[in-house]
């Protein structure tokens, strides 16, 4: 699919208005797959926990769907010898527990602190010796721990009635491990202690800078709204390599069908960049070992569930899956997104 449609979502938003709202309105807050959508009054605290979970499963070459053979017997491998590809990639689980803390020392302004542990899990086949399809077995590779730690800030620039505007910043603090090892199966038969690719790292190594902006608005049983937000790295990490660009942007609506329910509907794009440069100890003969592979695009369609009770407690659910995903080398398809979370309001 091509940048039209980021056009056309980012054009959706733009016409939407945002909303702060009191009370226990469900809605008042965008689904919780969407981070940094409102903001509290002076002096208003929340904790909140997500759990967030994504499966892969197959493999993308552009928009078209590869068998782990075809990867072992066509791709380049750039970090030959071997030619090609050897060590391919089946499926992946990637789960996220977020603990965050939002406190607004004015009207205007909130601030955030978002702490991550991240538990990825990827299960790989291997093809035997430097050619052909033969498969010599499979292993899985795990990482876990704690994930760059984010810190932000909501700004609000307008509101009318319970329409608002507010820019999001903030800054992700290089805490997770770039260095993390795994034992792999080579092509060889030999089993070695190698370092992770790309994928398995648990942080960027670098500062993430993010900006963008968030609108939102209530009427009667119905609310909508829009964000956008880009990150970008400040540099490269002591490893040599940094993620790419990254663009996200979202508009979703969502029906009231009772005063402490609400039901939502969203569209979520994203634009990841390729990562720049290279770590030299990331070599295997895997398609996530290069950094070219991960850039890719994706279109989700997702729905939620939104709880609200007076004393301030919310539950949320959002469950969503591509429906146009391209990569720009060889990528994992992506499945499934799920997440949950619980908020808790105070002074």
């Amino acid at each position: 699919m091509s940048r039209v449609v980021a056009v056309a979502l980012c054009a959706c938003g733009l016409s939407l208005s945002v909303a702060h709202a009191d009370g226990p309105r469900p809605d008042s807050h965008a689904p919780i797959g969407v981070m940094g959508d409102h903001r509290h009054r002076a002096g208003e605290w929340m904790v909140s926990y997500r759990h967030m979970d994504m499966h892969m499963s197959g493999l993308l070459a552009g928009d078209e769907t590869v068998s782990p053979e075809w990867v072992a017997t066509e791709v380049a491998n750039p970090n030959a010898p071997p030619a090609f590809m050897r060590v391919v990639p089946l499926s992946m689980s990637m789960h996220m527990h977020m603990l965050g803390l939002m406190w607004a020392p004015s009207d205007r302004l909130t601030t955030m602190l978002m702490l991550p542990h991240l538990e990825n899990t990827m299960d790989h086949r291997v093809f035997q010796g430097m050619m052909g399809d033969t498969v010599l077995g499979h292993f899985t590779a795990e990482s876990r721990g704690l994930g760059d730690v984010k810190l932000g800030a909501l700004w609000g620039l307008w509101s009318a009635g319970e329409d608002s505007l507010h820019l999001n910043l903030g800054v992700s603090l290089p805490t997770g491990d770039t260095t993390v090892e795994g034992t792999v199966l080579t092509p060889m038969g030999q089993t070695m202690r190698v370092r992770l690719p790309y994928p398995m790292q648990l942080g960027a190594g670098t500062p993430l800078w993010s900006a963008g902006l968030t609108w939102a608005a209530l009427r009667d049983a119905w609310s909508w709204g829009a964000q956008a937000l880009f990150d970008r790295p400040s540099g490269r990490n002591d490893q040599g390599w940094r993620p790419g660009a990254r663009s996200a942007l979202s508009s979703w609506a969502a029906w009231r069908p009772a005063s402490s329910l609400s039901l939502s509907l969203r569209l979520a794009w994203l634009d990841q960049e390729a990562i720049e440069g290279r770590d030299p100890l990331i070599t295997a003969p895997s398609p996530t070992a290069d950094p070219a592979n991960a850039a890719v695009r994706r279109l989700d369609a997702l729905l939620g569930l939104n709880w609200a009770s007076h004393g301030g407690h919310r539950l949320a659910l959002e469950w969503g899956r591509p429906i146009d995903q391209h990569a720009d080398g060889v990528a994992m398809r992506v499945e499934r997104m799920v997440t949950v979370g619980y908020q808790y309001a105070f002074e």
